[in-house]
């Protein structure tokens, strides 16, 4: 699933940049890609397994700006990413199971992108969408002789926001630092206890802006 799921990311960047080679403008304006990784902090209704936790993640999208006026260009983004998988294991004892939770989460994006260049090679970013968020959770209990695994899943578009302050490594190319909140999703329906129904994150990437 991950392999397809950045396969179709990297498709769409490449299909953004065949339209940018002949509808780029300078500066701010015209097609872009952006790849980036860091931490992914979780918040769940399962509070006691994975809140607090911070996991690795990395974001891949592409889009298009057009120039606003001044240093400012304001576009739209298409994307994907990988919003961190974590793991807690508990060693269990003669008269305790051995626990093992796990949570991921992976989401595609879509909306909308504005960069404003502030001279001396500094920018700032800002992104605001929709985002289509999978995420997954996982329970397994081992004793001696038995094994149980209960598993729950979360699907729903939530919004989400970000910010972003770069610095020029090239005329083309920027260093980024970037931070998106991923508003709260949730499944509409209140389940067991231990199940999955609500879920907000928030990422902080260090990464890299391509401009066309």
């Amino acid at each position: 699933m991950r392999h397809l799921f950045i396969a179709t990311a990297v498709a769409t960047c490449v299909s953004l940049t065949s339209f940018a080679a002949f509808a780029a403008d300078a500066s701010s304006a015209g097609g872009f890609i952006h790849i980036g990784a860091g931490q992914l902090l979780h918040n769940t209704n399962l509070s006691s397994y994975f809140d607090g936790k911070r996991t690795l993640g990395f974001d891949l999208s592409g889009g298009y700006r057009w120039a606003v006026g001044g240093d400012a260009a304001l576009g739209f983004e298409l994307g994907a990413a990988h919003l961190g998988a974590s793991e807690q294991f508990k060693r269990g004892s003669a008269t305790r199971p051995t626990v093992k939770n796990g949570l991921g989460a992976n989401a595609w994006l879509a909306g909308a992108n504005v960069r404003w260049a502030m001279g001396d090679g500094f920018s700032l970013t800002g992104r605001a969408g929709v985002a289509h968020v999978h995420v997954r959770a996982s329970w397994e209990e081992i004793t001696k002789n038995t094994r149980s695994v209960r598993r729950s899943r979360l699907s729903a578009n939530t919004p989400y926001v970000g910010v972003g302050a770069g610095y020029a490594l090239t005329e083309q190319a920027d260093l980024t630092l970037q931070v998106t909140h991923y508003a709260s999703a949730t499944s509409g329906t209140r389940r067991a206890r231990a199940s999955l129904h609500d879920w907000n994150g928030t990422s902080v990437n260090l990464g890299i802006d391509y401009r066309f």
